[in-house]
């Protein structure tokens, strides 16, 4: 019996929808507490980010609107067009939907689910072997980087697509016509979940791999290529409702081309990690470790026989398209240790929007398919299965013999003397409090390795239901190794914590809500919840509720001036970063322009006291000062400029501004939502009323129904004139490029719609 024969009942278990079931199960199993409602995730970005949008985005969504604008964070800044709160993306009902947290929990479990399922169609695509497909979908769902994008909804969401659209792609460039649609829209649900990083290193994978397929099949490359531009082109105008104001949000923003400081790129040390997870790491209060200077994944772990495998496929290999995955993972090394790696600052010098990301540390994305794909097609090679390393279409016959051990067993000999190196430099070359504990896991580590390997080697002599038999036990070490790698990734907390509307916060919430007041935490508040070593979580997270740390005000309905997100608007910012000139004072004046009332009491975290003589965040009757942009910011802080008697406009507007100090105006407030500012101004001559709320472009301002000049006012804020009398102002949030964007992507939704219900060949398109 060759070893074709012997794959073949191996193969036939392993069908896909089998694999989508074990899957399942296996994260089911691992993450059972959570699956079932008992607990919640909650560490770092879960808790303080991810979290908190989702609930403000779920109740603008049963109040009947799409929140286009945050009222409570930052004076008001975008919501929709930041690339990652995911208003548009479609998976997003799961959450909207069922109720939270659990809905949140599921979402990032079903997202990682799908990615090892997709994982699963892409290998079995290039190796012809669905037990090559069945390791790359472990592989993919539950090595230490996908387990560790639980914290973040948006970046577990955009790797489970990441092999769904690398495939779809492939299929589209090759069969054109109908095969165009599924591709789009994969591209199209990827950008949407908002991982800008994950989204663009997979369409360099797919340039890459494209090139590959081109070397050894020049006769179509034009028309490839065209099928390519295609799809960009489809996934660009599908995606306009959230790219237009994204756009236009980044224009206004803090991240620039020179945003990249550099900070958090993989050690120069860090490709030992792929080896030896626990070498040179730290662990968190929360039990979860992270790299010495290096905090933004605690994992990039992919299996000592993922790398084993993933070099036998290269030696062994020679088409251009295995070489294209090879390509790949070692750009993904050298990028992800920025400055150190030389290609990152040569790339950044040429290509100015590498600037907007911020971690070098975050093109580990580029390594969780090739890297992946490479190991399955290795262990296709060492198993024999049909079409071993040549690719789906190319047409080659499996050899009879065997494939010899020899080369493979002398790899694995030169990652086990790695795996001992590494070992005794972390004993004799210590860093100042790194875990003293790397022996044992490196030695379990290297355990593993070996067991894997030797059950590959007897994997090749058996056949029937031992050898499905012995695949299954396989396989589940192949995910406690995953498991197992380094202690636990994903610390959850009681569910309660998370509750939104605590009774504690009722009287701050009556006082502070949009257009009434805000809340900031004082500069040893904002120190000590990041600095906090409790191991408790649920402790520490309803502290941090309490505190009104991050984005936890979004649970509350209580606004700030500050938050957690990933843009910002800059000139709001200018004036936010001022309001401590020194670790134990607040500038007051810069507390007047961003409307606080309320700060933290001295010496407390959680308590709060009230300012005396707070500016309301809506004030009239300020005498205008008109000066250039270059200098309000210093006008704010060095000058005796007062908030309550002047008001700093841009010097377009003095031939429209007649408005002089008034020292009798009454302000009436009116009905306060997320995009619409509605108050009465009583006032004896034309006056100024001045609003601390962030100036963009989208807010309009009316008059009694008429649009008046909505003025950037004390460096970022707005104001407008009024004339004298009884006044109804309203300002409202209009914002075009949405409109426009909606307008497009519907159509073209629409469309595809039309053509997956009416056409029987495109909806065949939609089967892997």
């Amino acid at each position: 019996m060759n070893d074709t024969e012997r794959a073949a009942p191996v193969d036939a278990f392993f069908s896909a929808r089998r694999f989508a079931l074990l899957l399942g199960l296996l994260l089911t199993a691992c993450f059972a507490p959570v699956v079932f409602g008992f607990q919640s995730f909650v560490f770092r970005d879960f808790g303080l980010f991810g979290y908190p949008l989702a609930h403000f985005h779920r109740e603008s969504f049963w109040q009947g609107e799409i929140p286009l604008w945050n009222p409570l964070n930052n004076c008001g800044l975008p919501f929709a067009a930041q690339w990652n709160t995911m208003v548009f993306y479609p998976g997003s009902l799961i959450y909207l939907l069922l109720p939270l947290p659990w809905s949140l929990n599921l979402f990032c479990l079903l997202h990682l689910w799908f990615g090892g399922v997709g994982m699963y169609f892409l290998a079995r695509r290039w190796t012809g072997s669905n037990f090559a497909a069945v390791f790359a979908g472990i592989v993919f769902a539950c090595n230490g980087l996908a387990l560790h994008c639980l914290m973040w909804p948006n970046n577990i969401a955009a790797l489970g697509w990441m092999p769904w659209v690398l495939l779809l792609l492939s299929r589209a460039w090759e069969r054109g016509g109908w095969a165009l649609l599924p591709a789009i829209l994969a591209g199209t649900a990827q950008f949407m979940a908002g991982a800008p990083e994950a989204f663009l290193l997979t369409w360099v994978a797919a340039g890459v791999i494209w090139l590959g397929m081109v070397d050894s099949n020049r006769s179509s490359w034009w028309r490839s290529l065209l099928r390519f531009a295609v799809v960009v082109a489809g996934v660009v105008a599908l995606s306009a409702v959230q790219l237009l104001p994204l756009l236009e949000l980044i224009q206004q923003s803090q991240r620039t081309a020179a945003y990249d400081t550099g900070g958090w790129a993989m050690p120069a040390w860090g490709w030992a990690n792929l080896l030896v997870p626990e070498f040179r790491t730290v662990t968190s209060s929360a039990g979860v470790t992270f790299q010495i200077g290096q905090a933004w994944t605690s994992s990039y772990y992919f299996g000592v026989v993922t790398l084993w495998l993933a070099l036998v496929a290269v030696v062994r290999a020679r088409p251009a398209r295995v070489w294209a995955w090879a390509v790949l993972v070692g750009c993904a090394l050298l990028l992800a240790l920025g400055d150190e790696g030389f290609i990152w600052p040569f790339l950044k010098h040429y290509i100015g929007a590498l600037g907007f990301i911020r971690y070098p540390v975050k093109m580990v994305f580029l390594l969780a398919v090739p890297l992946t794909v490479l190991a399955a097609l290795g262990l296709a090679e060492l198993m024999r299965a049909v079409r071993p390393v040549l690719g789906p279409d190319a047409g080659a016959v499996a050899r009879p013999a065997a494939a010899s051990l020899r080369l493979p067993l002398v790899l694995g000999g030169v990652l086990l003397a790695a795996l001992a190196f590494i070992m005794w430099f972390a004993g004799q070359h210590p860093l100042a409090g790194q875990n003293a504990a790397v022996v044992g896991p490196g030695l379990t580590r290297a355990g593993l390795f070996a067991l894997l390997v030797a059950g590959l080697v007897a994997g090749r002599k058996t056949s029937g239901r031992m050898a499905i038999g012995l695949s299954l036990a396989w396989l589940a070490l192949l995910a406690a190794d995953f498991f197992t790698h380094l202690p636990w990734q994903n610390p959850t907390a009681n569910p309660a914590a998370l509750a939104p509307r605590l009774a504690e916060l009722q009287p701050l919430r009556e006082q502070a809500g949009p257009g009434q007041a805000r809340v900031m935490l004082n500069f040893a508040a904002l120190q000590g919840f990041r600095q906090m070593t409790s191991p408790d979580l649920d402790r520490n997270y309803l502290a941090a509720r309490l505190g009104q740390s991050h984005n936890l005000n979004l649970l509350d309905g209580i606004a700030k001036p500050d938050g957690f997100f990933s843009l910002y608007l800059s000139r709001q910012q200018d004036v936010q970063y001022r309001i401590f000139p020194d670790d134990h004072s607040v500038h007051e004046t810069v507390a007047d322009v961003l409307g606080i009332r309320f700060m933290t009491a001295p010496g407390q975290m959680t308590e709060w006291s009230q300012r005396s003589n707070a500016l309301p965040v809506i004030s009239a009757g300020q005498e205008p000062r008109f000066v250039a942009e270059s200098e309000t910011l210093n006008t704010i802080l060095y000058s005796n400029f007062n908030p309550r008697t002047e008001v700093l406009l841009p010097p377009e507007a003095r031939a429209a501004v007649s408005a002089g100090p008034q020292s009798q105006v009454r302000i009436a407030p009116g009905p306060m939502t997320a995009h619409r500012l509605e108050f009465d101004v009583t006032a004896r001559g034309p006056t100024m009323v001045s609003i601390s709320q962030s100036f963009y472009a989208p807010w309009k301002a009316y008059l009694e129904g008429a649009p008046v000049p909505l003025w950037r006012a004390n460096h970022g804020f707005q104001a407008l004139q009024v004339p004298a009398g009884q006044h109804r102002v309203v300002l409202r949030y209009e914002d075009q490029r949405f409109r426009v964007g909606a307008w497009i992507s519907g159509s073209l939704a629409l469309l595809g719609l039309a053509s997956v219900l009416l056409s029987r060949r495109c909806r065949r398109q939609f089967c892997p």
